[in-house]
């Protein structure tokens, strides 16, 4: 299993854990194909002039002889939830795959827009009062399919951390299980790039370091299968 976070990734009770904020300290270009545009949020696109605090694994290999397609799983959960969504900052997880002259995000929503804090796949959560139920956040903005938080439950994203009173009665928001398929061509050398990192940048210039989000990647493996480029839940 890989986690990559854009603060620390650790839990609650090992050394060197900051809760929801963790400043890195640095700013990187985006992914080559990354718009900032979301359907969810039409109107709030995240600046592609940097993007934050970015980690990310890079593999560079050739596809077994006899692999149709690879598949993995991934959840992904933030800190940017409720507080942010359809605004101008908005952490992202991007899967940059290149093989035989492509190169795109193969790990997206129903829209084909990056998984992040503003995507429908997002339904580990709990609205107000406090509990699970379909809700938004405030007025024209998307609805939630708030599910619980199953998956939250032993991390620092469980509950709210949120110090606005605003938003009592929310918990921080991540994704279920979801399973990514891509075609490959077999023999041929690829190059898969896991990442996830804080998306913002204001009309002044001041980035956002702050508000963590993290993605754990699991199961990845190859198939003598052919398969469409999807990402759905498991």
């Amino acid at each position: 299993m890989l986690a990559l976070s854009t603060g620390i990734a650790r839990n609650k009770d090992e050394a060197g854990f900051v809760s929801r904020n963790f400043d890195k300290g640095y700013s990187s270009p985006p992914p080559a194909t990354f718009t900032g545009e979301s359907a969810a949020c039409p109107g709030a696109p995240v600046s592609t002039v940097s993007v934050q605090d970015a980690a990310g694994l890079e593999l560079t290999f050739t596809a077994p002889s006899n692999a149709q397609s690879l598949e993995f799983s991934f959840n992904f959960r933030t800190y940017d939830f409720p507080q942010y969504v359809c605004t101008i900052y908005n952490d992202s997880f991007w899967v940059s795959f290149a093989q035989a002259n492509q190169d795109k995000n193969i790990a997206f929503d129903p829209s084909g827009d990056a998984v992040s804090g503003h995507s429908p796949f997002l339904t580990q959560c709990e609205c107000p009062p406090g509990g699970p139920g379909t809700c938004a956040v405030g007025p024209g903005q998307p609805s939630f399919d708030c599910q619980g938080r199953e998956l939250l439950d032993g991390t620092d994203f469980d509950g709210n951390t949120n110090p606005m009173p605003t938003y009592q009665g929310w918990t921080n928001g991540g994704t279920r299980w979801l399973r990514t398929t891509a075609p490959v061509v077999p023999n041929e050398k690829m190059k898969i790039r896991f990442v996830v990192f804080d998306g913002g940048v204001t009309a002044q210039g001041v980035t956002d370091h702050l508000l963590d989000s993290m993605v754990l990647v699991d199961r990845f493996k190859w198939s003598p299968l052919p398969a469409q480029n999807e990402t759905s839940p498991e």
